[in-house]
């Protein structure tokens, strides 16, 4: 009996200095070794010499309860890197509250996804061993054999240990990949704010917000989204990828992804974008069948969200809580920089339309004085000839035959009357440039425009004969009276001027189509050639005929009648044919231009 207790305790002896053995070497490998992933298979080794295991892996579980099989050795049914939920595992639940999962017989499983694959691949029996760190699990060590209760129960202890020994290979994997990802990060975050600190135009902003997190991110995907004011929606302002098919769709504020992001300013991340409750559903629909995994952050400046930033990818690379915080990090940056590239564009907008209006003020300038210049030539060759007649005139008056000094005084009072009219009307011009505001009130348009034709056929100065023809219906327009008398009286003088021979016709009256008073005069005298057109209304303009045909005048008559129509709102329209006749129409409008007037009439019913 002592010989067979002697046997057992040397025997339990070698087992434990083997398994000692073996936690030694699992340290030696696990300390030399920078990733887990790279011993794993040298470690599976001097476990299966021990106990016998077929198959081996290590996965571990990320913050959606996903679990990743990072490496195995041997044959195994799960492919290396592949992403399934801890739900579509017997083993799932145990492994995820921290216990131990032991499956004596595989058969009794395979209604899981795992399991079944693990059935068919051989695999009768498994254990589970969670990976846990300070009561935080990391993951799984799997251990499978291809028999019925592969191991014996004296060997849990060991899988135990090395499960404990492998979370803290994890741990400090984790810890130096973070710590790696962290300063990889940074300088990935200091090249996205350099990229943007060097440029000022919004458009190329946005394109570099776009390019630098599609890349950080390793996606294909991206967009940026802003409210539209007066609105409870959103719409994309930029885009890559996919998203460019959703640029004229409106993204509600109160039922979609981006909406609950605006509103909370909290992230979003999901697995499954076609899936998910949240996103829009016509906006989905555009995006075509392949699934996506999504992460979503608010735009900022300082603590106000202006907007939201969306980077996708496809659903078999899920976001982490890091890729979360990395993109919060890149959308601070981002929101500064675009608003920054906003302001920027705005104020060079300005600066554009205000060198615009200095330049197009220059031009004005420069204009005026040369119309000033003209002005002053103008006038003094109009001046000239007149003064010149008058001490001509006076010579003769003084030393010419005395018979015709009754002529003499003729030409000299035409020749006075002429330099008033003048003087008068470089006056009257130069008031209107001067008074830009004017007293206005009600005038009765017809009744203004018969007054004016009756007095320049008691004045007998109307040689062809003038038929007025006056609307009986009051029409009510906002102006000043005696500069619309003044303004016709230039029309009826340009027209009597010009027609030697025929008729002269004066028409004032209301356009319904038009909803616009006018007043017409037209004549049948020589018309106006194609060539005066375009210089009707230019100061002291007077046309070939004008010299030709000697007929007096200053050139100004129509410069101010037109000057006049304009302070009134109105405009002139001129219909001539040569040798034919001319017709003036002045149209004006019946709506009073001040606020605290009372409305238009018509024969005193509002219009």
């Amino acid at each position: 009996m002592t010989t067979i207790e002697n046997a057992t305790q040397s025997q339990a002896d070698e087992q434990s200095a083997a398994e000692q053995h073996l936690l030694s070497r699992i340290l030696r490998l696990l300390n030399a070794a920078s990733h887990v992933q790279a011993v794993f298979p040298q470690i599976f080794d001097h476990l299966s010499a021990i106990l016998g295991c077929t198959v081996g892996s290590l996965a571990l579980i990320d913050d959606e309860q996903g679990v990743t099989f990072i490496t195995h050795a041997q044959s195994h049914a799960q492919t290396l890197g592949a992403r399934i939920l801890a739900r579509d595992s017997a083993a799932g639940n145990d492994i995820l509250n921290g216990r131990i999962h032991l499956t004596p017989d595989l058969a009794r499983e395979t209604d899981f996804v795992v399991e079944e694959g693990l059935f068919a691949v051989g695999i009768r029996s498994r254990i589970n061993l969670p990976l846990t760190v300070e009561n935080h699990v990391l993951g799984s060590l799997n251990i499978g054999w291809d028999r019925l209760y592969g191991w014996r129960d004296e060997q849990l202890p060991l899988l135990r240990q090395v499960a404990e020994i492998m979370a803290l290979a994890v741990s400090k994997m984790r810890l130096y990949e973070d710590a790696m990802g962290r300063a990889g990060q940074m300088v990935a975050l200091e090249a996205f704010s350099r990229a943007l600190r060097l440029t000022h135009s919004l458009a190329e902003t946005r394109r570099i917000v776009l390019n630098e997190s599609v890349a950080f991110f390793q996606a294909q995907d991206a967009a940026i989204f802003y409210p539209q004011e007066g609105t409870q929606t959103m719409s994309i302002v930029a885009a890559q990828g996919v998203f460019e098919l959703l640029k004229d769709m409106p993204i509600y504020l109160e039922r979609s992804i981006c909406g609950l992001v605006f509103r909370t300013g909290q992230p979003y991340r999901t697995g499954f974008l076609l899936q998910d409750p949240l996103a829009q559903a016509d906006a989905v629909a555009l995006l075509g069948n392949d699934e996506r995994a999504m992460i979503c952050a608010p735009l900022r400046i300082e603590q106000n969200i202006v907007g939201v930033m969306l980077i996708a990818r496809y659903s078999d690379q899920p976001f982490s809580v890091d890729d979360e915080r990395s993109l919060m990090a890149m959308a601070e940056i981002a929101g500064s920089a675009l608003h920054r590239a906003a302001v920027l564009d705005t104020l060079e907008e300005r600066v554009r339309a205000r060198t615009q209006e200095l330049a197009q003020a220059n031009e004005r300038l420069q204009e005026l004085d040369h119309m000033k210049s003209r002005f002053i030539h103008d006038v003094s060759h109009e001046l000239r000839t007149p003064i010149s007649n008058l001490g001509l005139y006076l010579h003769l008056l003084a030393e010419g035959a005395p018979e015709k000094r009754a002529h003499y005084v003729s030409v000299l009072q035409k020749q006075v009357l002429r330099l008033s009219q003048l003087v008068e009307d470089v006056l009257q011009i130069s008031r209107l440039d001067r008074d830009r505001e004017m007293a206005f009130d009600w005038v009765n348009l017809p009744e203004m425009a018969d007054r004016v034709a009756r007095q320049f056929e008691e004045k007998n100065v109307v040689d062809a004969p003038l038929r007025v023809k006056i609307d009986a219906t009051p029409i009510n327009v906002w102006g000043s009276a005696n500069l619309l008398a003044e303004m016709l009286g230039h029309l009826i003088n340009n027209a009597i001027a010009y027609t030697p021979q025929g008729e002269i016709h004066v028409h004032a009256g209301y356009d319904a189509g038009r909803q616009q008073a006018f007043i017409r005069v037209a004549d049948t005298g020589m018309g106006i050639p194609p060539e005066d057109m375009p210089h009707l209304f230019q100061r002291f303009y007077r046309g070939r005929r004008a010299s030709q045909s000697h007929i007096r005048g200053s050139g100004l008559g129509l410069a101010i009648a037109k000057e006049i129509v304009d302070r009134h709102q109105g405009n002139i329209e001129v219909d001539s044919h040569v040798d034919t006749g001319s017709t003036f129409t002045v149209w004006l409008p019946t709506t009073a231009r001040q606020q605290n007037k009372q409305q238009p009439t018509v024969n005193g019913q509002p219009k």
